[in-house]
């Protein structure tokens, strides 16, 4: 119930940036995360499965994140969370390169943004 409290605490407090609702604050801050993943034995010149992930206010909201992300390559997934707040996530398969999260948060950042979303930032596993 505290994550379904605090999801929507994050969505209401998102909605009232200018910039959106997404969390623009977290894009572009990748370089910690990727020395994490090299440190952690990941060959950082191969390609990794990378997911971002997102939560919506609805299923429409849902829908239409998913829509655009597949097009854009993404393999996308999403559920309903207590309280009807729905997550989402975008997995994609990439060099995990500084240049190329970035590139892909921003992209999922602004589909998210039309979407009434919100970034809550990625994760990594190794590719198959």
């Amino acid at each position: 119930m505290r994550l379904v409290l605090a999801a929507l605490l994050l969505l209401v407090l998102a909605a009232c940036n200018p910039r959106g609702a997404g969390n623009h604050e977290n894009v572009g801050n990748s370089a910690e995360w990727l020395e994490e993943m090299a440190d952690a034995g990941f060959e950082m010149t191969e390609p990794q499965s990378l997911t971002f992930s997102v939560v919506v206010p609805s299923e429409a909201d849902a829908d239409r994140l998913v829509d655009a992300l597949a097009s854009k390559g993404y393999v996308m997934d999403y559920w309903e969370n207590d309280g009807d707040i729905w997550a989402v996530t975008a997995t994609k398969i990439m060099v995990p390169t500084l240049a190329t999260v970035d590139a892909a948060e921003k992209e999922v950042v602004a589909a998210s943004d039309a979407s009434a979303g919100y970034y809550a930032g990625w994760d990594y596993e190794e590719a198959e």
